[in-house]
């Protein structure tokens, strides 16, 4: 491999981003799209080569979405423990008047012993959470609809079946923001957000906006892990056709 191509050292948490997004590119160029319905889609590669194409997307993607799966429910839990000291409503919340409220509002029977569960357990008490994020006013801060949003989107989780599924649900994630910053920055993902990646005219911008501005995965070969820079780089013409 070229100096040109070495692999660049950055966090983990980084190379996964960039494998996610290059294989799954990849994948689709090299077969996918007539895999997922659009059989006049014209293939580049042999199937033994395909399938050990195929093989690694797979393994990439299930590996992906079970980091960022876990990365978001630990998002959420952080902040749904600042309800009820940054909600703003005109009356303490501890005042039976206040869950009152929620519950006339919601539909959903919450009470203080509720929330305290919901807390240890977002996944299990998740529509207590939605509730709590989408009901109350929140300071400007905290909580609020970004963060039922974020929330909706994990109760989205129990509808993802396959791997395009799983692809499509990270996607969605990766492209939320909380009220100061990224989603994920309160988790071993926040590195996404730091301006860590050079771009061509030398400014270090983040990997989320490395990722947005790039015509083609091909500019993510020097970010990649090692086994997907062997599957990338041979196929480089192939990934800038029509970018």
């Amino acid at each position: 491999m070229s100096k040109k191509h070495k692999e660049i050292d950055v966090k983990s948490e980084v190379k996964e981003f960039f494998d996610f997004y290059a294989i799954n590119e990849l994948y689709l160029r090299c077969g996918g799209f007539r895999e997922q319905g659009y059989p006049t889609y014209s293939v580049y590669v042999n199937e033994r080569i395909y399938n050990k194409i195929m093989e690694k997307y797979e393994e990439i993607v299930d590996t992906f979405y079970v980091r960022i799966y876990k990365a978001i429910v630990i998002s959420i839990s952080s902040e749904i423990h600042h309800f009820p000291a940054n909600c703003c409503d005109h009356y303490s919340p501890v005042e039976p008047q206040f869950y009152e409220d929620l519950r006339g509002k919601s539909g959903i029977p919450i009470t203080s012993d509720v929330v305290d569960e919901a807390k240890k357990d977002v996944e299990k008490y998740i529509d207590i959470v939605y509730a709590l994020f989408s009901v109350p006013q929140w300071t400007e801060a905290y909580g609020g609809k970004r963060w039922a949003d974020a929330t909706q989107i994990l109760k989205d989780a129990k509808h993802v079946k396959t791997h395009r599924d799983k692809v499509y649900w990270c996607d969605r994630v990766l492209d939320l923001y909380h009220n100061t910053g990224h989603l994920l920055n309160k988790t071993s993902f926040k590195c996404l957000s730091i301006h860590c990646i050079q771009n061509k005219n030398g400014q270090r911008i983040t990997p989320l906006n490395f990722r947005m501005k790039s015509r083609t995965i091909v500019d993510f070969i020097p970010y990649l892990s090692f086994p997907v820079q062997k599957l990338v780089i041979p196929r480089k013409l192939l990934l800038q056709l029509d970018s």
